[in-house]
């Protein structure tokens, strides 16, 4: 009834689901090869309406950026592999959970602290590149289900407290379960396209505002520099942007006296 209810589209989005559950399937029969794996869910996953070349450039490019900072994604399996398997570590600040050029072989759950995903740039600068907290999985998912070299370093921002488990529990966890590995992928790349969109649409300004809204306890363990780097602007327009708001808030205290 459902892609009846939607005409064409409808039976192409069956279609399409039926495609990738064949694919999961016959990948933890076969083990098909990563390149393979990810051009078959960008097919899948790609809107209806075709990016520019340059659009799917900036696509590629972000799937390796989202996968330093995962968010916004449904990690409640692993958090109870975690809870149920974990082995509590302590990290202090600056101590690494893992380092650049390394093959991932623990994740953990946050249960209180934060860490940072850092690299080094081209002119050897580090970079943040993302940020989690208490609350949020600890990991790198190429690295940790592909055996990838971690891209960037993953380091403690202050005392935290981590479960630890092998990052063989996760991989065996999705292979044993197709629907949850569809279902994992697929939120994994609308994140990713949701993430570049919001690059398009939103200013500077507008996405320091998010992260202020979304990591109120950031600006106390991380630098202005860091956050600089990790919002793509100078410390220039980053001061800019504190006065203005800065600016904003005391004009409406005074209004409210």
């Amino acid at each position: 009834l459902y892609p009846c209810a939607e005409g064409l589209g409808g039976y192409l989005k069956l279609f399409r689901g039926a495609a990738l559950v064949a694919v999961v399937v016959l990948d933890s029969q076969f083990h098909f090869p990563l390149l393979v794996r990810f051009v078959v869910c960008v097919i899948m996953f790609l809107p209806r309406k075709p990016l520019m070349p340059r659009k799917l450039a900036n696509f590629v490019a972000l799937m390796a950026k989202f996968n330093a900072f995962e968010e916004a994604i449904d990690f409640s399996f692993m958090r109870e592999l975690c809870e149920k398997h974990g082995t509590p570590r302590h990290y202090r600040r600056g101590e690494y959970f893992a380092r650049t050029g390394e093959v991932i072989k623990n994740v953990g759950w946050i249960v209180s602290g934060g860490f940072k995903h850092s690299l080094i740039d081209k002119a050897g600068n580090a970079k943040a590149v993302g940020f989690v907290f208490e609350g949020s999985i600890l990991a790198n998912y190429l690295s940790a289900t592909h055996g990838k070299q971690l891209p960037t370093d993953i380091i403690a921002l202050e005392e935290s407290d981590v479960l630890v488990i092998p990052a063989s529990m996760i991989r065996e966890r999705l292979m044993s379960d197709p629907t949850l590995y569809i279902r994992f992928l697929d939120a994994l790349f609308e994140q990713a396209y949701e993430h570049m969109l919001n690059d398009y649409r939103s200013t500077p300004e507008q996405r320091y505002r998010q992260l202020l809204s979304r990591y109120p306890r950031l600006f106390d363990v991380v630098s202005l520099g860091e956050i600089a780097t990790y919002l793509n602007i100078s410390r220039r327009q980053l001061h800019r942007i504190r006065e203005t708001i800065a600016a904003e808030t005391a004009k409406e205290d005074k209004s409210n006296e």
